[in-house]
């Protein structure tokens, strides 16, 4: 047999093989081929949102007979379909992953500046003003960013802690801690835009106040002491036997209206201050006043009672101009004060 035969045979034998092995398919087998070829074909461009279409296409494929399989013409587009579907997978499960620590370093790194943050808020509500500024300075821009208002929160409290809630003497020499708070607000950098800046103008007010009104802070002191107290219980007692008829009683009460007067001392208040140098001259000239008074009556001298007397009156009238002006002040700081607390 020639090889030419030979070779036309083994064509014919192919035919029959492949003519019986698709002639056993049902036409229900043949169309499933069909379907499947067509839904091989709609997978295109595989991304991450095929996932569902590809698995169900492999499960219709897996549900297939070995010899409908092997029909699949297109077969492979599917298994690279899954190749590229699986490369996608892993790619957005590292980018997830990253994603996950660029968060969890971002929580450390919030969780690491509110904390430093809120060390600021436990110095100021400690009253540790100075460390808390430093610990401030400290803080970078981004830092401060996350727990500021926490910061200024905290600032709040201790300006209102500290609000100006005594008396018109009180206030005075008490507000120290406002210079202090000042600095504090100036380094916190609190502007309009803050949710504070009332406070830190609060704050401004109270340092006005207290500058305008410091200078007559001792002389108010001593307005309001027992010192001037007695003073003045002296002065009006010793005005009762100022009359001629009652000289004769007046010998032993002026020695000692002298002699408490004489214990008095002003210049413990400050001798440099608004109004105690007067105080002490005022005192000095009612007690040269009622000693002239004094001696006078003692050698019976009318006319240097009559002297004293004028002097002391001299006296009062300057005292009562002095008090008139002190008294100005004191109503005006009232004022201001009442203000200030609204």
């Amino acid at each position: 047999m020639s090889a030419g035969s030979k070779l036309f045979k083994l064509l014919i034998l192919l035919a029959i093989i492949i003519f019986i092995a698709t002639g056993c398919m049902s036409k229900a087998e043949k169309e499933e081929i069909s379907v499947m070829i067509v839904d091989i074909d709609k997978i295109g461009e595989v991304t991450l949102e095929s996932e569902a279409l590809i698995t169900k296409i492999e499960n219709d494929f897996n549900n297939l007979s070995e010899k409908q399989k092997k029909e699949i013409s297109n077969h492979n587009t599917l298994v690279n379909a899954r190749i590229e579907l699986d490369r996608l997978r892993d790619e957005e499960e590292q980018r997830l992953e990253t994603e996950r620590q660029r968060l969890e370093e971002e929580r450390l790194r919030l969780e690491a500046s509110m904390n430093a943050c809120v060390r600021v808020a436990e110095l100021i509500s400690e009253g540790q003003y100075e460390m808390a500024i430093e610990h401030f300075n400290d803080l970078g821009a981004e830092t401060i960013e996350v727990g500021k208002d926490r910061i200024e929160e905290a600032f709040h409290l201790a300006v209102d802690i500290n609000r100006v809630k005594g008396s018109f003497d009180k206030a005075l020499g008490t507000l120290d801690i406002f210079r202090d708070l000042a600095l504090l607000g100036d380094s916190l950098s609190i502007d309009e835009s803050s949710a504070y800046y009332e406070t830190i103008k609060y704050v401004e007010n109270v340092l006005e106040f207290d500058e305008k009104y410091t200078p007559y802070k001792a002389a108010i002191d001593l307005y309001m002491s027992d010192d001037v107290s007695i003073l003045t219980g002296s002065i009006i007692n010793a005005s009762k036997y100022l009359e001629p008829e009652k000289w004769a009683e007046a010998l032993p009460f002026l020695e000692q209206t002298i002699a408490i007067m004489n214990k008095i001392d002003f210049q413990k208040f400050g001798i440099e201050y608004y109004g105690i140098k007067e105080a002490e001259d005022v005192k000095s000239a009612y007690i040269e006043a009622l000693e002239e008074i004094l001696s006078s009556i003692k050698t019976a001298d009318l006319s240097g009672v009559e002297i004293g007397i004028n002097h002391f009156y001299t006296v009062s009238n300057q005292v009562i101009a002095f008090n008139d002006e002190l008294t100005t002040i004191i109503n005006q700081m009232k004022n201001d004060l009442s203000q200030l607390n609204h």
